[in-house]
């Protein structure tokens, strides 16, 4: 939940960044010093460490993930109350300065949990986790989802040409006896938008569009509906998450678009695209990463103009044929009151699991709604690692992975500091990640039906896998 998102992801651990903007409490007094608290969400545990500086600019250490230091983005202040809006992984903070000492709230990512921090240092003492530097084993994962109750799970490695690996664990719905399968695909959310940026780099080297055609080469007859902040905001500002946009278009108009059954979504993607354009920035053209699903319709719609063809079309016979993906499809996988692949789940009060067949409008497809099979995952893993020259020039593998702007965000990966990809991504039902370890030879991912599966950014799983894959 950085900028790359390396530490602290999901619902369990996605407190990225707070930021600090605006007049604190009592104009700040008070406020700054180190505060430390324990986020509790399913079976994840995280000891975090928050230091607000007197001139209320602020940064949050992850004490039981490598005490990474995570910079401070934004927040708003209201008197005593602190809201904190994590923009790049839609989740916020809101608190209140209850005493001298103590910030009481409530973290929220899809669900919520309560998180108190405490003024003062942090202990030396660190919970213990059968996770932490193991390998993954059958054993690990099945005790994992029977801890944090998931239904079913899948992780996959590949280390060089060495075999690639499985584990599966639980069943495809909740009290239902159907075990998960090798073949049954998977929901994966945000993991989609390196997929999508892979389709414009094939769709760059085949003319159809360039990596800095803007909005207005695009949209100059629709220029009265853009948000002249945006005009000049290129492919490469919109697939970099560096364009200013808001995450989303407002909550209450997604009502109006398709969400099963649009046969060619064109006309749907055009609209949103330019709603989206019409919106106030969150920041300049190109000055900070601002994590935004509008981004990637915007460039998927300029695509579709340029191309006549929808995106689905595209991605199809330039991605998906050409690599061999021949599970993946668009929502949710299987068919609706079938029990014929894996359904995503929500969350009950009690927190029960509850089956959900459920998805964004279709007009989302770019920036989440690619589902896969666990083996067709890691062939898509494999050829961003392997770099093939039959699919993509090297001049266009290094622009997918190197961050153009500021921070660590390439075009739909995180960039590690050792060069590693990673994403993860959840419509809210379920969850998924993978990461590459180009430098090592490694890949890996981590899939499940029930997005309270994460574990951390990257997961604690998904890195099992991954040490896994260098040790077998």
């Amino acid at each position: 939940m950085t900028s790359r998102r390396t530490t602290l992801h999901g619902i369990a651990a996605t407190l990225a960044a707070f930021g600090l903007s605006g007049r604190a409490w009592a104009a700040g007094q008070g406020l700054s010093g180190s505060y430390v608290g324990t986020l509790v969400a399913g079976p994840t545990t995280l000891r975090l460490q928050l230091i607000i500086s007197p001139d209320m600019k602020a940064r949050l250490i992850s004490l039981d993930q490598g005490s990474a230091i995570i910079p401070a983005s934004d927040v708003r202040v209201n008197g005593n109350r602190i809201t904190i809006t994590l923009a790049a992984v839609n989740a916020r903070y809101e608190a209140a300065l209850v005493d001298a000492n103590t910030l009481e709230g409530t973290f929220t990512q899809g669900a919520s949990f309560p998180l108190r921090m405490t003024r003062g240092l942090p202990s030396t003492v660190r919970t213990s986790d059968p996770l932490d530097g193991q390998p993954l084993t059958a054993a690990l994962l099945a005790a994992y989802r029977t801890k944090a109750g998931t239904p079913g799970l899948g992780a996959a490695w590949q280390s060089g040409t060495k075999a690639p690996q499985y584990l599966l664990d639980g069943t495809r719905r909740a009290a239902d006896p159907a075990a998960v399968t090798l073949n049954d695909k998977w929901h994966l959310g945000s993991n989609t938008k390196s997929m999508t940026a892979t389709l414009m780099a094939r769709a760059v080297e085949a003319g159809l569009i360039g990596w800095t055609t803007t909005v207005e080469d695009v949209f100059a007859l629709d220029l009265k509906d853009v948000n002249p902040a945006y005009r000049r905001a290129s492919l490469l500002h919109l697939l970099s998450h560096h364009a200013g946009l808001p995450k989303d278009i407002p909550l209450d108009e997604l009502g109006q678009y398709t969400r099963n059954g649009l046969p060619n979504p064109l006309s749907e993607r055009r609209k949103m695209a330019l709603r989206a354009l019409s919106m106030p920035p969150e920041a300049p053209l190109g000055s900070k990463l601002v994590y935004s699903n509008n981004g990637y319709i915007i460039a998927a719609a300029m695509l579709e103009k340029r191309a006549g063809k929808s995106w689905e079309d595209l991605i199809q016979r330039l991605v998906f044929s050409p690599l061999g993906l021949t599970s993946a499809g668009f929502g949710p996988p299987g068919n609706l009151g079938a029990n014929d692949q894996p359904s995503g789940h929500s969350i009950g009060q009690n927190g029960d699991r509850i089956s959900a067949y459920l998805d964004n409008p279709v007009v989302f497809g770019p920036a989440g709604r690619v589902h896969l099979s666990l083996p067709d995952y890691l062939t898509y893993l494999r050829a961003h690692r392997d770099r093939s020259a039959a699919f993509l020039s090297a001049a266009s593998w290094a622009k997918l992975h190197t961050p153009p702007y500021s921070g660590s965000y390439a075009l739909g990966w995180f960039v590690g500091p050792k060069g590693t990809l990673w994403h993860n991504g959840s419509n809210g039902i379920w969850y998924a990640e993978g990461m590459i370890d180009r430098a090592g030879g490694s890949i890996a991912t981590f899939v499940s039906n029930d997005p309270a599966a994460s574990n951390g950014s990257p997961g604690k799983v998904l890195l099992a896998a991954l040490r896994s894959a260098k040790t077998k």
